[in-house]
């Protein structure tokens, strides 16, 4: 039953859809661990806005990218994932100026993400070739 469940879904959401089916759980799930997980141990850092104010960008984030997942048009949650992961990348950048000395890590990697994301945003949605009537091969005769 799972499988026919996501066949089903790949085949209505597209590989856009997919993804961003992909981005929703990761920015819901992200957003929500910045609410419930206690501040970081030791030296206390300026996010630029306090952390539980970024796990409701994330959260909202996440719910437009659900709400995209079966849209024609797709291109406001893709916009909202590439800024919000870009957003993330440069607060880290400034954590890193304030004296992280391993921030540099979560620049690079959520500034490639939102690179990734502008860049699947761009692909069109492969076009689906259908015949009504597909040909068929000849049966065999005499056997």
């Amino acid at each position: 039953m799972p499988g026919r469940v996501l066949a089903w879904f790949l085949a209505h959401a597209g590989r856009r859809g997919a993804f961003l089916g992909f981005l929703a759980v990761l920015d819901l799930a992200f957003g929500y661990s910045l609410l419930i997980v206690p501040r970081f141990p030791g030296k206390s850092f300026d996010f630029v806005i306090p952390l539980h104010a970024w796990g409701w960008a994330w959260i909202a984030v996440g719910i437009a990218c659900v709400a995209g997942i079966f849209a024609r048009q797709d291109r406001v949650p893709y916009t909202l994932a590439a800024v919000l992961k870009a957003a993330w990348g440069l607060t880290y950048a400034w954590v890193w100026w304030q004296g992280a000395p391993n921030a540099w890590i979560s620049v690079t990697v959520w500034l490639s993400f939102a690179v990734t994301v502008m860049l699947v945003a761009g692909w069109p949605e492969p076009v689906k070739l259908t015949h009504p009537d597909p040909p068929r091969l000849p049966e065999r005769q005499g056997d």
